[in-house]
């Protein structure tokens, strides 16, 4: 019996939205094709991510980052030193650094935002590629004997 684990919506032979997986891996006795689908199943999944997404995480993986930290620290601190040293060369500093520093958070807040949701989505479906991979494996050892 050839396993064919497939929801109907999709073209990949194992697919994670398929309902009734573990019916069909309980059914299948031919020890080699189980082993065939947990091998593919060990695969790792690139997933259907939006660009967006991989973008986010490039983003966040450099703003998450001591160097960038650092920079807040200063940017943050910048107008106290300016006001103290220099008052009279840049009167205006405080407002266009609050306005600076504002402007990071606003845009920075959504796109760790996209980041986190990818990261649950794709843990999400990691979790799920284990579980039938626990459940191929526990099925091969009972074939096994």
């Amino acid at each position: 019996m050839v396993l064919d684990v497939n929801c109907g919506t999709c073209d990949e032979a194992l697919c994670l939205n398929c309902p009734d997986f573990e019916e069909l891996i309980e059914q299948e006795s031919d020890l080699e094709t189980l082993k065939k689908l947990r091998c593919n199943l060990m695969q790792p999944s690139k997933g259907n991510y939006p660009w967006n997404g991989r973008l986010a995480d490039f983003i966040v993986s450099k703003v998450s980052t001591l160097k960038f930290f650092t920079f807040c620290i200063f940017l943050s601190l910048w107008p106290m030193v300016w006001k103290t040293c220099l008052p009279t060369l840049w009167p205006s500093v405080q407002d266009d650094v609050l306005f600076i520093s504002n402007t990071f958070q606003l845009t920075l807040l959504p796109i760790i935002l996209i980041a986190s949701a990818r990261s649950a989505t794709m843990d999400r479906d990691r979790s799920e590629r284990e579980y039938r991979m626990m459940l191929l494996s526990e099925r091969i050892d009972e074939l096994k004997g």
